[in-house]
């Protein structure tokens, strides 16, 4: 398992981790790729058709997948040579897709979630575009009167404040940009990454999101395979690789390993600390009353619900903090602006020409 993770990190190109591709790209190619096998296309067939009606760089992988799935490989294993467009969670829950025969409604699944990821970016971009404007109007405003002030005329004092603006602000912004996109590229790679996945699922408030999405990926992929037959251990092992979080991904297979070391059933699973309580009630019960489907779709709804909640709550939040954020920045830019214009007048009253 290590070697193939680490074999599809090595695929990793630069615009995979400075420009990932879109959640709405994906969504609408998940969404065609599951309404082609809902209409009895195969999966090649179905990869060749989309081809040209999804994004150029999606489509350049799609051609490259559908050979390998013409030689008689899985669509997992094909997908996971581009971890860039499908990450590994996206691949385990391919595989269970294909362990179960379910590759129409896990593509489905996979159209929904990056459908709600894609609205949940739009909603928050004019308070990103917003927070941006506001953080360069600061940066513009703030110098401006103490250096118009202090060139005597107005004239030279705009030619001061352009040739400040080229020489030292512009290159500060750009700076900065570079220094996000560079921090982007660090944080994606795959060794740091292993890091940062243990950093955040280890920090209270700041893991929940990734646990309510872990959660729902897991129970959804562990729901078609329970359905489908597969003994309980293998499914648990094989619904683990759905979780985008690898710290979290770990508490699932050691249930597995439980599972198969002792030949105990679902209790084990109730044991993983990333789980609630509400959830873990329901696994219990379900243990004592034989009816695991039933809990799993139970189990599976609430996830669902539980997301879709985070994300409006995160959308609403994003714009809370960037209107609270944004207050202080305009005061600070006020106040430097205030005092470069009160110190230029005081340093030109202070000047021989305006002593009696």
């Amino acid at each position: 398992m290590q070697s193939t993770v680490r074999e599809r990190h090595a695929q990793l190109t630069a615009a995979d981790l400075l420009l990932p591709v879109s959640a709405g790209s994906l969504a609408r190619f998940w969404s065609q790729f599951a309404q082609l096998l809902h209409a009895g296309f195969n999966v090649h067939d179905a990869l060749i058709e989309l081809q040209g009606r999804v994004s150029k760089r999606i489509g350049r992988v799609l051609g490259r997948m559908a050979v390998v799935v013409a030689l008689g490989r899985p669509l997992s294993e094909a997908a996971a040579a581009y971890p860039g467009i499908f990450p590994g969670h996206v691949v385990g829950m391919l595989r269970a897709a294909e362990a179960a025969g379910e590759l129409e409604s896990i593509a489905r699944d996979l159209a929904e979630q990056y459908g709600q990821d894609h609205r949940m970016w739009l909603l928050s971009l004019p308070a990103k575009i917003w927070f941006g404007l506001i953080v360069i109007f600061c940066g513009l405003v703030a110098p401006f009167p103490g250096i118009v002030l202090r060139a005597g005329n107005i004239t030279a004092g705009l030619q001061d404040y352009r040739h400040f603006a080229v020489t030292r602000l512009l290159p500060a912004m750009v700076a900065l940009m570079i220094g996000i996109w560079i921090m982007r590229l660090i944080l994606n790679l795959p060794k740091v990454r292993l890091v940062k996945d243990s950093v955040v699922f280890a920090v209270p408030l700041v893991n929940w999101p990734t646990a309510v999405t872990g959660r729902l990926r897991f129970f959804r992929c562990l729901q078609v395979l329970v359905r489908a037959g597969v003994n309980l251990p293998e499914a648990v092992e094989t619904a683990a690789c759905a979780v985008p979080n690898a710290s979290m991904a770990e508490q699932f297979r050691m249930a597995a390993a439980w599972m198969r070391q002792t030949g105990g059933g679902i209790e084990y699973l109730s044991r993983v600390p990333s789980l609630t309580d509400t959830m873990r009630n329901i696994l219990l019960t379900a243990e004592q009353a034989g009816t695991y489907d039933e809990a799993l779709q139970v189990l599976v709804a609430a996830a669902a619900a539980e997301r879709a909640w985070l994300l409006q709550r995160k959308t609403i939040a994003g714009y809370v903090l960037a209107y609270v954020v944004i207050g202080p920045l305009v005061m600070v830019a006020l106040y430097f602006a205030y005092r470069g214009y009160y110190q230029a007048i005081f340093e030109r009253f202070e000047s021989p020409e305006w002593m009696p």
